[in-house]
């Protein structure tokens, strides 16, 4: 059935994967995450000789994620689709679905990448003038493409349903996951992975340098160089990884009695329509984002109980952020704890809001709001309750989860931990 319902269907999340600076799965981000630790590390992967910046939440060197890839695909893949495939492989398992069991047609996939694998295409492209026609690998056009971000998960498991690939920079992971809400609350699926990934190549860290968007430290100690909320913030910390959620429809879920982590209730989507980096001053689209996400779920100020905001610890997105909260929460906005996990994660680009919404949900389930490190002294604009240093028990339900990217991208997303009302 292609066609919408008549009346639309609730959405659960049933099922979450991640692979991130923490390591591999939901259970070592949540560690990391909810004991205050943090995930940026000397960058080893590339000669940082040059680079202003040489830390990074890159995955640990003692992770072979690849051995966790069918075998018959490692030859075709990126590693940002890589991480799709594992990341929605462990969304599956924690779901405990039997694939033999469900109509895999109305079961697709919406993902996301920032940067897909630009860095394949210019190694090849590298080849090719150095080397000739035949030195470019057959496999190239299909592992740079963010459409592999949703491509692989489908066809590692047998997905047949939707299947959509969304670049909008840091807003990615919100947008798949706010595609696939309402493809299933409309009718035209009844389940779908969705999630963001993405893989810190060279030429990504050569780019931010350029733009001036990356902390500037020439310190390999420096591992508090990514500030969110602080007066002396100096940019953000690139990290890479994947985030993954399973979506069903309440019927589906209900059906198989699938375990209930959460719910999407609504999502908001603006564009600053200003600066291809810089966001609008006042946060007017930010806001509006806010204000759409919390109108499609029918709620209230009252009802937000945590913010996990977007928090870069760059000069103009974190105070613009807070007065875009501010002017929608109004007297809220200084009663719930807005934190900037960012500053334990980096920056994973293009998945930062899909594992921020794993991360979400799971500080909910645990009543555990997890920390803005390193803010010894928080710029005034930046006078909300940023939870500084340490994680905070704090019971909570309904929370917003931010995302903010270049080019003006806003997209947030309203979501319930833990079982639905």
């Amino acid at each position: 059935m292609n066609t919408p319902h008549t009346d639309p269907q609730r959405v659960f999340v049933t099922g979450m994967g991640a692979i991130t600076p923490f390591g591999l799965g939901v259970p070592s981000l949540w560690e990391g995450m909810s004991t205050g630790q943090n995930a940026i590390r000397p960058i080893t992967r590339y000669n940082t000789e040059n680079f202003s910046c040489r830390i990074g939440g890159c995955l640990p060197d003692d992770l072979d994620w690849l051995d966790l890839v069918p075998p018959k695909m490692r030859r075709k893949i990126d590693p940002f689709q890589a991480f799709a495939i594992i990341a929605a492989g462990e969304a599956l398992s924690s779901s405990l679905i039997n694939l033999d069991d469900v109509d895999t047609t109305r079961f697709g996939v919406s993902a996301g990448s920032s940067n897909g694998g630009v860095g394949t295409g210019l190694t090849n492209h590298r080849l090719y003038l150095e080397k000739g026609l035949r030195s470019v690998s057959p496999f190239t056009g299909v592992r740079y493409t963010v459409n592999g971000a949703a491509a692989w998960p489908a066809i590692a498991y047998g997905l047949k349903g939707p299947n959509e690939a969304f670049s909008m920079t840091c807003a990615s992971g919100n947008a798949a996951i706010g595609n696939a809400f309402r493809k299933i609350k409309y009718g035209y699926a009844e389940r779908m992975l969705a999630g963001a990934t993405d893989y810190l190549d060279e030429f990504i860290l050569v780019f931010f340098h350029r733009a001036r968007a990356i902390a500037r430290t020439h310190d390999l100690d420096d591992l508090k160089a990514i500030l969110p909320f602080h007066k002396e913030r100096r940019g953000t910390i690139l990290s890479e990884g994947a985030g993954f959620l399973l979506l069903e429809s309440e019927s589906a879920a209900r059906e198989r009695g699938a375990p209930i982590l959460g719910e999407i209730l609504g999502m908001g989507e603006t564009s600053d329509a200003h600066n291809i980096v810089a966001p609008a001053p006042g946060g007017a689209a930010m806001a509006r984002a806010i204000s759409g996400a919390m109108e499609e779920a029918q709620l209230q100020p009252q009802d937000i109980d945590y913010v996990s905001a977007h928090a870069t610890g760059t000069l103009f997105n974190d105070p613009t952020e807070v007065d875009a909260i501010k002017s929608v929460l109004g007297s809220r906005a200084y009663e719930i704890p807005v934190t900037g996990p960012k500053s334990q994660l980096g920056h994973l680009i293009g998945a930062s809001s899909a594992v921020e919404a794993i991360v979400g949900i799971k500080g909910g389930l645990e009543g555990v709001v997890t920390p803005t490190l390193h803010l010894e002294e928080p710029d005034p604009r930046c006078d909300l309750d940023h939870q500084p240093h340490t994680p905070k028990v704090h019971p909570y339900s309904v929370f917003l989860n931010n995302a903010f990217g270049f080019g003006g991208h806003n997209v947030v997303l309203a979501i319930r931990a833990g079982l639905p009302r």
